[in-house]
């Protein structure tokens, strides 16, 4: 059987990261880069938000490129919180190689429910939380956190930004084989794929199988006709890895 060919969008870091852990482990990839980010444009709402979190005794990062971005910007209010929190593992990394101690959602549950789940965010009634994050996405960590009690506020601080994949990537997916395997690790990625699949004419592929992170994204990916779901226990690509090894090894066969 053919080596599964794993077509990854996340941004470039995160995906030349997880490209040479998969070559390493046998698998073949296709780096398509479909957005990168940017910090947010300076302005007095988010000097006013930046205000309030130097208060905010616990604070939540939802990607490696909340981190950077929160303490680039807010370095003393990032140091100042009592408790600090990763989504998922990368996240946690970037915390911790800034010196910050941090707790992260458990393995196998690297998403909003599995932070929801943490011990420290079940009494949170009259805390103040700031949620660094960027448009779009993490409205039910925000939403269960606030129906807790807790003062929290999302603050804007970095956006994300579309990209197009290259011509020769759109070649690629036009001949793409049958063990071609899709892969999207956040909603807005997942919006992304879609949007370059409808227009280069690839609908087709979304019977292809498709790893996502988490059940929430599962649940977006079936309602816009992907129809081989797989639900991966986190971003990362050991997460990736072991869906790809649970279906077949190397090959991907249903």
């Amino acid at each position: 059987m053919d080596r599964a060919l794993i077509l990854l969008t996340r941004p470039r870091r995160e995906s030349r990261l997880a490209a040479a852990e998969l070559r390493a482990a046998g698998f073949e990839v296709l780096r398509a880069p479909l957005q990168h980010t940017r910090a947010a444009a300076p302005s007095r709402s988010l000097d006013a938000d930046l205000a309030w979190a130097a208060g905010a005794t616990i604070q939540i990062f939802v990607s490696r490129a909340a981190v950077a971005a929160a303490c680039a910007r807010a370095a003393a209010a990032v140091s100042a919180a009592r408790l600090r929190l990763a989504v998922g593992s990368a996240t946690a990394t970037a915390l911790r190689e800034r010196g910050f101690h941090c707790e992260v959602a458990p393995a196998g549950a690297e998403d909003s429910e599995g932070l929801l789940g943490l011990p420290s965010l079940q009494s949170v009634h009259g805390q103040r939380i700031a949620l660094w994050a960027a448009p779009g996405g993490r409205d039910k960590l925000a939403t269960a956190l606030s129906a807790r009690g807790a003062e929290l506020r999302v603050i804007y601080i970095y956006r994300r930004v579309p990209l197009r994949p290259p011509a020769l990537v759109l070649q690629q997916l036009q001949r793409a084989p049958e063990h071609l395997v899709l892969t999207a690790t956040s909603g807005a990625l997942l919006a992304e794929l879609d949007r370059v699949l409808r227009r280069a004419g690839l609908e087709t592929l979304r019977a292809r199988p498709l790893i996502v992170a988490s059940a929430r994204i599962a649940e977006l990916a079936r309602g816009l006709g992907y129809t081989r779901v797989e639900v991966a226990a986190g971003a990362g690509a050991q997460a990736l890895l072991a869906v790809l090894r649970r279906k077949t090894s190397p090959g991907l066969s249903s």
